[in-house]
């Protein structure tokens, strides 16, 4: 299976977790350290950048949030 390489990718194989890399063309590669059947459980969280985001998301939304209580409370006050 080919999929892009980045560094929020995790593997575990058989349950337990194993090294994922990229190769020269920018794909995955795990090396699963089994014979036979395996299972590759392969999930993304996103790594520092997915988090970074989400955290400058979440300020954005109370930010807003925030403004537009503090425009109801200022108009308010000039009633």
């Amino acid at each position: 299976m080919q999929v892009a390489y980045h560094s929020g990718w995790s593997a575990r194989v058989n349950g337990q977790a194993r090294r994922v890399w990229g190769d020269p063309l920018g794909l995955m590669i795990v090396d699963p350290h089994c014979d036979g059947p395996c299972v590759v459980d392969l999930a993304y969280d996103g790594g520092m950048e997915m988090t970074f985001f989400r955290v400058l998301s979440w300020l954005c939304i109370l930010s807003g949030a925030g403004g537009l209580a503090a425009g109801v409370l200022v108009r308010r006050r000039l009633r």
